[in-house]
C-alpha cells in the first residue's frame, strides 16, 4: 500500500524502491554475524538449538529467501547513487533477495544449524550441554503435535512405561508443549501470509528475482564492487548459517547466555 501511495503521488520525483526478503545478520559488514533482535527464522533456530523443537511442520525442499543486512544496505546505496545521479523522473524497483540467484532450502538451513549446535552446543541451566538430533520434517499438524509432545515428555525423563508424574510436573510438561505448539502455529500463519509454503503443501511459493541488482553490479568498477558488495551469489550458505549467523546471534542477541 505504501508503494501504491508513493507511485500515485510522486509526480516527477525519481523514486527507488528496494524490497528485501528475510533480512538476517551481516555477511561481512560492520562485522560478520552482527544482528539486532530475535526475528523471523531465529526463534525456530533457537528452539531447535535448545532441543525444544526436534521436528518442524514444513516441506524440507521448500526454498526460503534470506539476505544478509549488509547486502540490503549496499543495494540501497548503489541504487541511490545510480538514480540520484541521473535524476530521471522514473520509478525503479529492486529485489534484495536470494531465492533465484542463490537459493537455500529449509532442509539445508536446519542441517547447517545442526552442524553448529552439535559442534558448539548450548548449555542448560544445570551447566550441561544440550544434545540435539537431526531436524525431523512433518507433513501434518497432528503429526507435529504428537511428535513434539512425545519428545518433550522424554526430555523430562519420562517414558511410556513409567508411572504417571505428579500433577504439578504433568501440568508443567503440558504447558511447555502447548506453548511451543502455539508459537509454531502463529509463526506458520505469519509465514503463510508472507507467501511461503504451508506445512509441506506448496500453495504459492514465490521466487524473488534480483536481475535488476545484477544489472546495477555490471555498471560498477571492481573497487566499487568490493566497497558495496550486493551480490547474493557469493554467499556460501553453509559457512553463513553455521559459522557466521548463529555465532553472531549467540554473541549479539543472546549475549553469550
Amino acid at each position: 500500500m505504501g508503494e501504491m501511495l508513493i507511485t500515485k503521488q510522486r509526480e516527477n520525483i525519481p523514486v527507488v524502491i528496494v524490497r528485501p526478503s528475510v533480512v538476517e545478520s551481516a555477511y561481512r559488514e560492520p562485522f560478520p554475524g552482527w544482528i539486532e533482535g530475535n526475528r523471523m527464522f531465529d526463534p525456530l533456530m533457537l528452539f531447535y538449538g535448545k532441543g525444544q523443537l526436534p521436528g518442524i511442520l514444513e516441506n524440507p525442499n521448500a526454498v526460503i529467501d534470506i539476505v544478509p543486512v549488509d547486502i540490503v544496505v549496499n543495494t540501497i546505496l548503489v541504487a541511490m547513487a545510480k538514480h540520484g545521479r541521473e535524476a530521471k523522473p522514473e520509478l525503479n524497483v529492486y529485489h534484495a533477495a536470494s531465492s533465484v540467484s542463490n537459493p537455500i532450502l529449509f532442509y539445508d538451513f536446519f542441517k547447517y544449524s545442526c552442524d553448529h549446535f552439535k559442534s558448539s552446543p548450548l548449555i542448560d541451566r544445570d551447566g550441561k550441554q544440550i544434545r540435539i538430533t537431526d531436524m525431523k520434517f512433518l507433513s501434518s499438524l497432528s503429526d507435529f503435535s504428537s511428535y513434539i509432545s512425545s519428545e518433550i515428555i522424554q526430555q523430562n525423563g519420562l517414558r511410556d512405561h513409567q508411572a504417571v508424574p505428579d500433577e504439578k510436573h504433568f501440568v508443567k510438561i503440558k504447558t511447555k508443549c502447548e506453548k511451543l505448539e502455539n508459537f509454531f502455529c502463529i509463526w506458520l500463519r505469519f509465514m503463510n501470509l508472507t507467501c511461503f509454503s504451508l506445512a509441506g503443501q506448496i500453495l504459492f511459493q514465490p521466487r524473488f528475482d534480483n536481475a535488476k541488482v545484477k544489472a546495477l553490479m555490471k555498471m560498477m568498477s571492481v573497487e566499487e564492487k568490493k566497497l558495496f558488495a550486493c551480490d547474493v551469489g557469493i554467499i556460501d550458505w553453509k559457512e553463513y548459517v553455521r559459522d557466521i549467523h548463529i555465532p553472531g546471534f549467540r554473541t549479539y542477541v543472546l549475549k553469550g547466555k
